[in-house]
């Protein structure tokens, strides 16, 4: 089972039709709005990034920042609303801990608990971030949504988080967990946004079930659910096809079979986001569902946020400079710089954030600081050490390696429904 270094990756969608486009629904990351005390914390702002010449990199780089100052506490704000900063800021993300601010990666790393329940708890086969516990909001709700925010904070393997009852669990165990309880009677699409940062896309393994699985099955599986179904208009499923199809190219295959429907439904959907954008920049309140404008701003920054990270990783770096990107990123910038005290749903306002952050990051990397380059691009190679029980890992050979073709440029890129109950 291969593990990564860091890599750059490699598109291969130039002079590629784009298929038609597909159902409908709406997708929505329901209201749970953060104090306003947490959002209006005054403090001296984070020091302004390096100046380039472009007024878009500048006014991106303005939102990101300011928006930083949104200190969530600890004792009030659920795991799952810090998950989602952690998700925008990565490693350098804070949060006010008893009224002092701490790094939050260092706090969930050092045994975290809600309401006396920890974020990790140690298994048979691993480990996982704590369960959907019944009450929307608190916890993940979806089987590896946690881990899969946290991949943009891209950490080794051997990183250690204290799990229920004082024991320490790694990343390495953590991956093998995801890989032991992966089922099909579950959504697979943050399993799979999480696995596709860690394993290489021909990686196959036998769950804690006794069954086959593999990257490819689990493309598989994603592919087989409607987009506009899914929970936040689909967009969290065609991110991850998207940054697993990214991994894919980037070993230098040709795309055949489940990983070419992949980028077919990847691409079809660039198109839909394009068709149904709004005048002033937005894209559509519906998200994949057609036209559509609110005058919510949670609505707006939800639906154009979660489409923008997803154009993040879906597009080749010769189209994240087209107009109509640009004036949806210019857009979503406004929104934030204006609204910078407006107290917003965590799961908009952030997902919101990680769209520019990923744009900055591939667009303007002159204006990230070294730490945040290394831990925005996607890994490759090394090695999960093994563990006991059924999992096992061996290389699929159903298709040779041959050389992809490119984009005009390489680049590095970064790259909701519980269990029962209401997606968000």
């Amino acid at each position: 089972m291969s593990l990564s270094k860091l890599r750059v990756w490699t598109f291969v969608l130039a002079g590629m039709g784009l298929l038609g486009s597909a159902g409908w629904t709406r997708g929505d990351d329901e209201s749970l709005k953060t104090s306003s005390s947490a959002l209006a914390t005054a403090a001296p702002e984070p020091a302004p990034s390096p100046s380039i010449a472009d007024p878009l990199a500048a006014q991106v780089d303005e939102a990101i920042r300011v928006n930083a100052r949104r200190y969530l506490e600890t004792d009030i704000q659920t795991p799952w609303q810090i998950i989602h900063g952690l998700l925008a800021y990565r490693r350098e993300y804070e949060v006010k801990n008893h009224g002092k601010k701490v790094n939050a990666l260092e706090w969930i790393a050092s045994g975290a608990t809600f309401h006396g329940q920890p974020w990790f708890e140690k298994t048979a086969y691993g480990a996982h971030a704590h369960a959907y516990n019944g009450h929307p909001y608190e916890f993940q709700g979806h089987p590896c949504q946690f881990m899969a925010c946290m991949t943009m904070c891209d950490l080794p393997l051997d990183y250690k988080f204290q799990a229920a009852g004082g024991e320490t669990v790694t990343l390495a165990d953590l991956i093998h967990g995801a890989q032991a309880e992966v089922n099909d009677r579950e959504e697979v699409t943050w399993a799979l946004w999480f696995l596709a940062h860690y394993l290489d896309s021909d990686a196959q393994w036998t769950n804690k079930d006794g069954e086959p699985w593999s990257m490819e099955r689990l493309v598989q599986v994603e592919l087989g659910k409607t987009v506009t179904a899914s929970a936040c208009g689909g967009c969290h499923g065609l991110f991850a096809l998207a940054y697993s199809r990214n991994g894919f190219l980037a070993s230098g295959r040709t795309l055949y079979g489940p990983w070419m429907e992949a980028d077919q439904k990847v691409r079809r959907h660039v198109e839909m986001a394009r068709m149904y954008q709004n005048p002033d920049g937005t894209f559509s309140s519906n998200s994949f569902q057609g036209p559509g404008h609110s005058d919510d701003l949670e609505k707006r920054l939800g639906t154009t946020g979660h489409i923008l990270e997803f154009l993040d990783v879906a597009l080749p770096q010769s189209r994240l400079s087209e107009e109509w990107v640009r004036h949806a990123v210019g857009s979503l910038a406004d929104e934030l710089i204006r609204n910078k005290l407006t107290p917003c749903e965590c799961g908009a306002l952030y997902h919101a954030v990680d769209g520019l952050t990923i744009y900055r990051t591939r667009v303007w990397p002159e204006l990230q600081s070294p730490r945040r380059i290394q831990t925005t691009a996607k890994p490759i190679a090394g090695v999960v050490p093994p563990v006991s029980g059924p999992i096992t890992s061996t290389a699929a050979n159903s298709n040779p390696p041959t050389d992809a073709a490119t984009d005009s440029q390489s680049e590095k890129s970064s790259p909701e429904q519980p269990a029962a109950g209401t997606a968000r």
